[in-house]
């Protein structure tokens, strides 16, 4: 789950280097990535949906990253 304030055409009006929606008027928020149960395509940054603070379930969670030396 992301800060940011869902809202489905944010991103056709935002700024284009790390745009942050922070609406006050919507409480659901951005919740990136796929699950273990969800299909390879949508295992990706990229893939959004909405949810509300607090929200639980199996798909959601933290997915530490390390960086890779070149």
């Amino acid at each position: 789950m992301c800060l940011d304030s869902y809202n489905i055409g944010f991103y056709g009006r935002s700024p284009i280097d790390d745009p942050l929606n922070s609406d006050s008027g919507d409480r659901s928020r951005v919740i990136r990535g796929g699950g273990f149960s969800n299909k390879a395509a949508n295992a990706r940054s990229a893939n959004r949906h909405s949810g509300r603070p607090g929200l639980r379930g199996l798909n959601l969670g933290l997915r530490p990253a390390k960086g890779i030396a070149p």
